[in-house]
């Protein structure tokens, strides 16, 4: 699950919405988390950055009926200072891992990312494993 937080102190998650119909209203993101369905206590945060985006990696299985199993779930960020983007995987199984990349490399459509409100002293990726992403 994704959670979106926003420069006015709201956020949205995955139960609320669908990445790419956020309601934004003119407002920047601060941060994106990504949680484990398994593992509530798992959360990754990017925070700080010029652009985010969410994805999933996905594997379409046909034999006799179609169905789609999800096997990750990814969460980016740009930061368009170094120019690079930088990218956190969650495995259904739990791993985690952790890229970085050149933005001339970015493969997926830029329909999926969101403006961010940099700043530098907030950037970077963090992780918790004691407590909830999700405030009541």
């Amino acid at each position: 699950m994704w959670i979106a937080n926003f420069s006015d102190g709201s956020a949205i998650d995955s139960k609320k919405a669908f990445w790419n119909k956020l309601p934004i209203n003119g407002r920047k993101m601060t941060g994106v988390q990504l949680t484990h369905p398994y593992l509530p206590r798992l959360y990754l945060c990017l925070n700080g950055y010029d652009k985010y985006y969410f994805t999933t990696e996905a594997i379409a299985i046909v034999n006799g009926t179609q169905s789609v199993n999800i096997i990750a779930e990814i969460i980016g960020a740009h930061d368009l200072k170094l120019g690079v983007a930088v990218e956190v995987r969650l495995a259904r199984s739990g791993s985690v891992n952790v890229k970085t990349y050149p933005l001339n490399a970015f493969k997926y459509s830029p329909e999926i990312l969101y403006d961010g409100n940099r700043d530098d002293k907030l950037i970077g990726v963090t992780t918790n494993t004691t407590e909830s992403a999700v405030s009541a």
